[in-house]
């Protein structure tokens, strides 16, 4: 959710958008911020995946496959939703 409000705020904040080269711009410099976040997240939960700990490295995969379902499905669809609410194609 957080990686959402990251978006929607990094879109709007510098004004409105009025073209596509700006919103994708703007959509771009966000997700660079939620990458970085997540390849945070997927680096330290890595050794605990590694390790054996039992039902932490069950904890640590299911952690990086959300992230990583996050970051490769929600994110880009959450950008067409607002593309499409903020962008006025008449």
């Amino acid at each position: 959710m957080d990686d959402l409000i990251i978006i929607g705020d990094e879109i709007l904040q510098q004004g409105e958008v009025r073209t596509g080269r700006v919103f994708e711009s703007r959509f771009r410099k966000a997700f660079w911020v939620i990458g970085a976040a997540a390849a945070t997240t997927i680096i330290a939960m890595s050794p605990l995946v590694v390790l054996p700990l039992g039902d932490l490295s069950g904890f640590a995969i299911i952690t990086i496959v959300g992230v990583l379902l996050g970051v490769l499905v929600t994110r880009p669809a959450y950008g067409d939703i607002l593309r499409n609410l903020v962008l006025d194609e008449d």
